[in-house]
């Protein structure tokens, strides 16, 4: 590791003058770069380091080979300052991130957004996740960090604006507008700080700037990720309260963009004045650059826009954030370099090519008790599909880490499989708030499913709760649905998507939800899994090496028969299956037992949705190539014509027969010999939505006639039939 200054940042870090309180020294570079005590990393480190001006930028990457693809970034900032007040209100103000909490949410939020861009990308970039910090960070969290492969980037320019600057500012101004504690306040100036030395980073085409509290879960082929000529920054349409938002930037680094950053910094700010240019003069903030400001009537209504609104061209800046990052980034890029650009459709919480979950406000996910929101859930979500890489990369700090939130949660969620290594499965149902018999056999059903599989978690769905439920979280839809006191101590997650059971499949067993399990067990609401030998199934899916399968079905007396047919309407008579429905449900029925005797599973070529238990492989298959391509003003209300594709689709993908021949890999599907009691609940009917969810008639065709889905729809006679035993006899 070397100091030097060379280009391209000598050319313009070179000529700003010596900075007070410079980090240069070597007691301080050692501090920042020590190794954790406990022990050595197992992997590499590739260090540098830039020191001119006074400013010192170093960075560390785990070291592994660059594919030569264009590179992008998402991109973090961590800053923890002493604070004056670590009690009372203050606490209250910083408990998100006590105790390690904060690290932990920064390397869950850091992993799932990196993947979520790195999906959208594909090959054509590579995508780094990276933290900026000042030194601050506690040295195992940021060996933890690298293990996960997070670059790192540590700089000393928050000593351009210190505590006693920023207050400074405040009390020389009696008139500024109140709108926080001004630690607090600080907080986010540290981040906005930090932030612009990313800028420095030209390796990058884009940097995707967001907040720790914020998540990217998805990004669409059209959503813009490379900046067009001329902006090096766009975010989405804000405020009433402020020029500009900062909870999710993108940026395109520019070493002229960087200078401009510092040089901003460097001339300082005040309320009066605000932030001047490169020629020293006060910047105006100017009509065109606040649009959504509120300036009717009244122009006192609005504190923090009274001073543009009484003189769009004032050079006072009272809105919230001026003298912190949202001003510092105004001054840079919207008056000084004139690059910035806000574009709802390219990014923002109400995107339609970014799925951007933002969760500001006092409450995180991550706080004690916030798993049962609903709107929680997806974070939720991204840390349970980073749970084994947590715990396998990142050390004691990532098995803390996943120690810490299970206590929040109130799990004893083990990885992957409990001490045994057994393979963890996820079973979800799907029911009515309004059917109150049904739902009172499967809360039993739940308790005692928990009470005997320890390595099922479930996951539930109320379709209608929304139309029912006042409340917001899981607490209050379990009350309201079920009249039950006591959780099922299994039951991770109770949501509310409303529709039939593929838009539930579809939006919420996500493969990436999927990656703690080995398997999904889907099954119906009545079902009697509490009387069901499930371990005894799920050792013989495993042992019989099969995708698909699904227990035998025995209804019980009395239940057999719902008040509508589940005969399928069709207008064609070749989509019919030949002998009809009936002897393609009996061979998934317990009143025929496997042949020969003491067969444990026999291969099939059609498996019902009632209760079929899939691989991840085979789910992550089904997921993108069959569930993610539906209509869903269709398959909202039915699944007609889902059972019928995927043993083929899974057999093709995975390289599974299922053609009676039983290839050394084992089939895609089969029927498994314990038998699944069920009432028959007819749910579906009981709500009225029997219409359309029985029904084949816009389903059955679509399916056929999609050019990709279509082939693998199984008419043939032979796929109703039972074929060999893979197991047993």
């Amino acid at each position: 590791m070397m100091a030097l200054c060379l280009a391209p940042l000598s050319s313009m870090l070179c000529m700003l003058p010596p900075l007070a309180g410079s980090l240069t020294s070597a007691s301080h570079s050692s501090a920042l770069l020590a190794e954790p005590e406990s022990a050595r990393r197992a992997f590499e480190i590739e260090e540098s380091r830039v020191v001119a001006g006074g400013i010192e930028i170093i960075r560390q990457r785990r070291v592994h080979t660059l594919r030569g693809l264009p590179r992008m970034a998402v991109s973090y900032v961590w800053s923890t300052p002493p604070r004056k007040d670590e009690t009372a209100a203050d606490g209250e103000k910083t408990r998100d991130y006590k105790d390690g909490a904060g690290e932990c949410a920064l390397a869950v939020t850091a992993l799932k957004s990196r993947q979520s861009l790195q999906k959208a990308v594909a090959d054509s970039m590579d995508v780094d996740a990276l933290v900026t910090t000042d030194g601050s960070m506690d040295l195992k969290v940021q060996d933890a960090l690298l293990g996960l492969d997070i670059n790192l980037m540590h700089t000393n320019m928050t000593n351009l604006y210190t505590t006693d600057m920023f207050l400074g500012i405040r009390q020389r101004d009696p008139d500024a507008p109140y709108y926080g504690d001004a630690e607090d306040a600080y907080q986010k100036l540290r981040a906005g700080v930090l932030r612009g030395a990313v800028w420095y980073l030209t390796e990058y085409e884009s940097v995707v700037f967001i907040d720790i509290d914020a998540l990217i879960e998805r990004v669409d082929e059209n959503a813009m990720l490379v900046l067009p000529k001329g902006v090096e920054f766009l975010t989405w349409p804000c405020c009433v309260d402020a020029p500009l938002a900062v909870g999710a930037i993108i940026g395109r680094p520019s070493v002229d963009a960087f200078q401009d950053f510092v040089g901003v910094l460097r001339r300082g700010f005040s309320f009066a004045h605000g932030w001047r240019g490169r020629d020293g003069s006060f910047l105006r903030i100017g009509a065109e650059n606040w649009p959504h400001a509120t300036c009717h009537g009244d122009t006192g209504s609005n504190v923090y826009a009274e001073a543009f609104c009484n003189d769009k061209n004032t050079s006072r800046w009272d809105f919230i954030g001026s003298e912190g990052d949202k001003g510092l980034l105004f001054a840079t890029f919207t008056l000084i370099r004139k690059s910035s650009a806000s574009n709802g459709d390219a990014l923002g919480t109400h995107s339609k090519h970014w799925n951007f979950l933002h969760y500001y406000g006092p409450n995180k996910p991550w706080q004690d008790g916030q798993r049962k929101v609903e709107k929680h859930h997806d974070w939720w979500d991204a840390f349970d599909s980073t749970r084994p890489v947590l715990v396998a990369d990142a050390g004691d700090t990532g098995r803390r880490c996943v120690a810490l939130f299970d206590k929040v949660n109130g799990s004893a969620h083990a990885e992957h499989g409990d001490a045994s290594g057994a393979i963890r499965t996820l079973a979800a149902t799907s029911t009515s708030c309004s059917a109150t018999s049904t739902n009172a056999r499967l809360y039993a059903s739940l308790h005692e499913l928990c009470r005997k599989s320890p390595t099922v978690d479930v996951f539930v769905n109320i379709f209608d709760a929304n139309s029912t439920v006042a409340g917001t979280t899981e607490d209050d839809m379990l009350a309201f649905c079920f009249g039950q006191a006591e959780r099922p101590p299994c039951l991770r997650r109770v949501f509310s998507v409303a529709g039939h059971k593929a838009t539930f499949w579809r939006q919420k067993l996500t493969p990436e939800r999927m990656q703690p399990y080995g398997l999904l067990w889907a099954f119906d609401n009545d079902m009697l899994v509490g009387d069901f030998d499930f371990e005894r199934t799920r050792r013989i899916m495993l042992a019989a090496d099969v995708q698909i399968a699904q227990p035998l079905i025995d209804v019980v007396s009395g239940h057999e028969q719902c008040p509508k047919a589940r005969l399928p309407r069709v207008k064609s008579a070749h989509m019919l299956w030949a002998s009809g429905e009936e002897q393609l449900f009996l061979n998934l029925s317990a009143a025929a037992a496997l042949t020969p005797n003491g067969c444990e599973a026999q291969a099939i070529g059609y498996v019902e949705n009632q209760a079929p238990l899939i691989t991840v492989d085979a789910w992550r298959v089904l997921h993108t190539q069959m569930l993610s391509k539906l209509d869903m003003s269709i398959f909202n209300h039915t699944n007609w014509g889902i059972c019928r594709v995927w043993c083929n689709l899974v057999a093709d993908a995975l390289h599974r027969s299922v053609m009676g021949k039983i290839e050394e890999r084992g089939p895609a599907c089969a029927v498994l010999a314990p038998p699944l009691k069920t009432i028959n609940g007819c749910t579906i009917e009981a709500v009225g939505m029997a219409e359309h969810a029985r029904s084949a008639e816009l389903a059955v065709p679509w399916m056929i006639g999609h050019p990709y889905l279509g082939k693998f729809y199984a008419n043939a006679s032979w796929e109703r039939h039972r074929q060999g035993c893979v197991l047993g006899a």
